[in-house]
């Protein structure tokens, strides 16, 4: 459970910036 939830915040953190970084470039 921790280490699912580790990496699920992990995700969510990427794909924030991701999606941060698209914006920009856009």
């Amino acid at each position: 459970s921790g280490v699912f939830e580790f990496i699920s915040e992990g995700f969510d953190y990427v794909l924030c910036l991701f999606t941060v970084f698209v914006c920009i470039a856009v």
